[in-house]
Parts: structure tokens; C-alpha cells; sequence
């Protein structure tokens, strides 16, 4: 993959990372109004949990973007 492509990647992959911070941030902050409000958070919880593996896979694929750009330069 050349240079210019693995930059673009990484600003896809960076604006992703980013969008999915915000989502496991809902999440957390959903299932804290469900825990206040008595009712129960198992489906909430399940869904930051599946957020949680989306995100370690963006940011597994952006370390292998880092890497491939860092061997670009050299």
C-alpha cells in the first residue's frame, strides 16, 4: 500500500476510533440512568461490551496502519 493510502486509512480508521469512543461514552451513560432509575442494564451493558470489541479492532487496524507507515518512510 503506498503512502498516500495508508494516510487515508488512518484518517478513516482515526474518525472511526473517535465515533465509537462516543458510542461506549452512551453507552456508559445510559446504563448508569438505567442502574439509577432501578431498571435493569444487562442488554445496555451487553451492547457497551460489543462496543468495547469494535473499538480493540479499530485500534488493532490502526497500529497496523502505524506500523505500514512507518515502513513507508524508511
Amino acid at each position: 500500500m503506498n503512502r498516500e493510502k495508508i494516510l487515508r486509512e488512518l484518517a478513516l480508521i482515526e474518525d472511526r476510533v473517535a465515533r465509537t469512543q462516543r458510542q461506549l461514552a452512551s453507552y456508559s451513560e445510559h446504563i448508569c440512568r438505567l442502574e439509577d432509575s432501578g431498571r435493569d442494564p444487562k442488554w445496555a451493558r451487553l451492547m457497551l461490551r460489543q462496543c468495547e470489541e469494535v473499538l480493540a479492532l479499530h485500534l488493532s487496524v490502526h497500529a497496523k496502519l502505524t506500523e505500514q507507515l512507518s515502513r513507508s518512510v524508511k
